[in-house]
């Protein structure tokens, strides 16, 4: 979801609060130097484990208790939940939000840059209805 004029504001406001400081600010991809391949690979990655967390917390799932569930431990699934990079694949992250029950439309709407909380919330939405 694209910021809105009021956050676009309050980034202004505390990027030259922070330059005012005597710091530098800027987008992470040209700190760390990532090529845009790289860039897109870590954004992907972000954006499914952020809906991997919505559907656990959705489905009010701690991250220990998600053993009975999909069969990983509490430490497993804090990794995915952060998407750590070299430990974590994306194929593990898409395969932990399926077995929370997303489907192949909500990873893509998730991959777009839609809300998890949406998605989670009408998926969710949907399950109890039925």
């Amino acid at each position: 979801m694209p910021p809105t004029d009021e956050d676009s504001a309050k980034i202004a406001e505390e990027d030259a609060r922070l330059v005012a400081g005597g710091w530098s600010t800027g987008i992470y991809a040209d700190f760390l130097q990532l090529t845009p391949e790289l860039e897109a690979c870590v954004e992907l990655r972000l954006r499914l484990a952020k809906l991997f967390r919505t559907f656990r917390k959705g489905q009010n799932l701690t991250q220990a208790n998600l053993g009975g569930k999909l069969g990983i431990n509490q430490s497993r699934a804090s990794r995915l939940e952060r998407g750590i990079s070299g430990v974590t694949s994306i194929d593990a992250i898409v395969e932990a939000v399926v077995g929370l029950g997303a489907t192949i439309e909500d990873i893509g709407r998730a991959v777009a840059g839609e809300d998890p909380e949406t998605i989670s919330g009408q998926r969710l939405g949907d399950a109890t209805a039925s």
